[in-house]
């Protein structure tokens, strides 16, 4: 089994968080997106607003490692 080191430069260039609301309680959760198709980290706090979610991303990324790109999953209404 062969281990390699995923480098901050590696993750600012192809990960990315991603804001959605749920389905089942309308509240807002972030996910970290790596390659566009695995999902290596995700927000279990529901927040009511995309702000208030983003505001976590934040917190996540000056913790952690630079990411390059935050996309907003959610109709244009709910933007507030």
């Amino acid at each position: 089994m062969s281990h390699y080191r995923i480098t901050p430069e590696m993750m600012a260039e192809r990960a990315k968080f991603e804001i959605y609301q749920s389905d089942k309680d309308t509240k807002f959760y972030w996910r970290l997106w790596y390659l566009d198709n695995q999902i290596i980290a995700t927000g279990h706090q529901g927040f009511d607003t995309p702000a208030q979610c983003e505001g976590q991303i934040h917190l996540v990324i000056a913790g952690a490692i630079p990411i390059t790109e935050i996309i907003h999953n959610y109709p244009s209404d709910q933007s507030s």
